[in-house]
């Protein structure tokens, strides 16, 4: 299975609706960058019911390890722009967020769009790959 990497408002919303527990049934790991944990926490702090993920077992909290994503992206939150770090970083990695691509792609370069489209494409071989090794 693929680790999912989530950002805030997709936490937001499946918890609101107490759905969630479905995050580790559907991920190896679901990995959440310190910025979401942030931000996250911020809203509690004013009254919004939002989850405490340090308290969940099957949280992994991540800080991305290299700062080479912060050119693509511009106009974006910090959690957001950790959770792209941190996809650039991880091979086997299906990302959660709720921005519009349109307001991604606005910081992106063709260059750069078309190595991400590249990336993503490599990884969905690659898992299919492992699938058919283990049929």
């Amino acid at each position: 299975m693929p680790d999912i990497i989530c950002n805030t408002s997709p936490i937001q919303y499946l918890h609101q609706l107490q759905l969630l527990s479905i995050l580790p049934a559907l991920a190896g790991r679901v990995i959440i960058p310190p910025a979401v944990i942030d931000e996250l926490g911020e809203g509690r702090n004013r009254r919004m019911n939002l989850p405490d993920l340090t308290r969940l077992d099957w949280i992994e909290i991540r800080r991305p390890l290299s700062e080479r994503a912060v050119p693509l992206v511009t106009n974006l939150g910090p959690g957001e722009t950790e959770v792209l770090m941190l996809a650039l970083e991880l091979d086997n990695a299906v990302v959660i967020l709720d921005a519009s691509p349109f307001h991604f792609v606005s910081g992106v370069t063709h260059k750069q769009s078309e190595w991400l489209k590249h990336k993503g494409q490599r990884n969905q071989i690659n898992q299919k790959d492992k699938l058919n090794q283990k049929a």
